[in-house]
């Protein structure tokens, strides 16, 4: 019996984790501009490495208040990114469609952007890279390749 209990709970906690990297949570800034408040974010809670985060347009834009990692990251139109002076890492790729990063590094495995601009060091290391309209006022670098290049656009 106390076999079946510990295999039974075993697989409970592999099912909890299962759902929590499953999760996707989208900025509502509902109570202020911090990234780590889990009453910005629904549902409640704060997006970590294996999480999904959408980021619309809101009244208290989020500030990274430190060093993060999550899966993917969309930002729709008018939305804002403020990184911190801090990193955040996109294991995945990220889309960026009339929005702005800025005051930081975005690291990311690719992206599509749209209409947007950054205003942070992005660094890529993913072969899926399209911009149209998009300006860049830091420094820009692809991974992906053997050569590792610098590009700065303005």
């Amino acid at each position: 019996m106390r076999i079946f209990t510990y295999l039974f709970t075993f697989f409970i906690l592999q099912a909890v984790q299962h759902l929590q990297a499953q999760t996707s949570f989208s900025w509502t800034g509902a109570n202020s501009s911090d990234w780590a408040n889990s009453g910005n974010w629904s549902p409640s809670g704060i997006p970590g490495a294996g999480h999904a985060v959408s980021i619309g347009s809101a009244t208290n834009n989020p500030v990274l208040d430190g060093n993060r990692s999550i899966a993917s990251l969309s930002m729709s139109s008018g939305s804002v990114l403020d990184l911190g002076g801090f990193a955040l890492t996109v294991s995945s790729s990220g889309s960026f469609t009339s929005s702005t990063v800025n005051n930081g590094t975005l690291n990311t495995a690719g992206y599509a952007a749209n209409g947007a601009n950054f205003a942070a060091k992005l660094i890529s290391n993913g072969s899926s890279f399209s911009t149209q309209n998009s300006s860049y006022t830091n420094k820009f670098y692809d991974l992906s390749s053997r050569l590792i290049y610098e590009t700065k656009f303005s």
